[in-house]
């Protein structure tokens, strides 16, 4: 599936973009499947796209011919490998995705990286401590919808933004592998005050190896 974004920052080592192994599952999980059937998913993409508001007599929503007995499902296992070069030894390996509707726990080699809530902004899980260097890395990837995660007796306590987000769960935004050095800006943000004619940045350095010195450089163009 070819990618429609670029990651913010950092080497692109691979698209994850394709099939996905898939399987349903119920409960809260707390580690990956020992056992079981595997399907396959097309990622980025919805399991559930024939349910809910998205049903027609024609299957209009139904662009990724996933199963309709995935309709109700409400808990699921992703799963793909990864190798990762040697030569990116001494970087940070980081697994970028764009966005899982809607809770997600991600899982390298059998071990928990991260956690995210939230079916519409981007998250990542740094799988460098858990990477084997000279085999293959398995990564997974719970996802829990957000029927089950955060929908109380009284109704929706999530802003999604539309039904859609309020219906339809996966992985469903692009995923990338990336690898960036130790020590990265990690976030930038921006201040706009026009009353005062003042702009005002703040950057967030992120150093996970020994200390080191650095300088940042900015630079400001402005559009007239």
């Amino acid at each position: 599936t070819e990618p429609q974004s670029t990651p913010p920052e950092g080497r692109v080592l691979a698209s994850l973009n394709g099939a996905w192994d898939f399987m349903p599952t119920t409960g809260a999980p707390t580690a990956p499947p020992a056992t079981g059937t595997w399907d396959s998913i097309p990622v980025p993409a919805e399991w559930n796209m024939t349910a809910g508001n998205f049903t027609t007599s024609w299957n209009a929503y139904d662009l990724f011919e996933t199963s309709s007995d995935w309709d109700s499902v409400d808990v699921a296992w992703y799963r793909r490998t990864v190798d990762i070069p040697a030569a990116q030894r001494g970087n940070r390996i980081v697994v970028q995705f764009g966005a899982v509707n809607f809770a997600a726990t991600v899982f390298c080699n059998d071990t928990q990286v991260t956690t995210h809530q939230g079916g519409l902004l981007p998250f990542e899980a740094d799988i460098t401590d858990q990477v084997h260097w000279t085999g293959t890395n398995t990564i997974h990837v719970l996802v829990i919808s957000g029927t089950q995660a955060v929908v109380q007796s009284d109704g929706w306590h999530y802003p999604n933004g539309s039904w859609w987000g309020q219906t339809c769960w996966g992985i469903w935004q692009d995923v990338w592998l990336v690898a960036r050095p130790q020590t990265y800006i990690s976030d930038s943000y921006v201040v706009t005050d026009v009353t005062n004619s003042k702009l005002t940045v703040a950057t967030t350095l992120t150093n996970a190896a020994v200390p080191a010195l650095v300088s940042v450089v900015a630079t400001v163009s402005l559009l007239l």
